[in-house]
């Protein structure tokens, strides 16, 4: 399996129809079918939970809907690492990039893991595009 790098933008696609959703599906294809070993940040969750409860504030979903999304993400075969691992070089590449520490931990994964970045954020990989990981964004 080749390791990939997903942010939440993609991984929000799985569950949500939006624009983008058909390529985000694709890449969730690859992962079921094993050619693609998912990583994130650990704040993945967090950032993932926090955008389904903002959907239930704007009554987007019920709070049902928003906890069967949170227990299905809970069982992808993500693996995340660790903060703790990517805050100094997230931090760094954020001075670097200027670009949110957030988002820096993805880029700091993906450069330590030697893998391609897949997002959805064309303002993030616009700006990281000649930076030192590979950025492929689905549309």
């Amino acid at each position: 399996m080749t390791p990939a790098v997903l942010d939440c933008s993609v991984l929000l696609k799985w569950f949500f129809e939006e624009s983008g959703t058909v390529s985000a599906l694709h890449i969730r294809d690859r992962v079921i079918a094993r050619e693609i070993e998912m990583w994130a940040p650990a704040l993945v969750l967090a950032e993932f939970t926090n955008i389904v409860w903002h959907k239930t504030e704007r009554l987007e979903i019920d709070e049902t809907t928003a906890c069967a999304h949170v227990e299905d993400f809970l069982q992808l075969p993500l693996l995340c690492m660790a903060l703790e691992q990517l805050a100094l070089p997230a931090l760094r590449l954020a001075h670097t990039w200027h670009i949110t520490v957030y988002d820096a931990c993805y880029m700091a994964l993906a450069d330590h893991l030697s893998a391609p970045l897949i997002t959805a954020d064309r303002r993030l990989a616009n700006v990281i595009r000649n930076g030192p990981v590979a950025v492929e964004v689905i549309a």
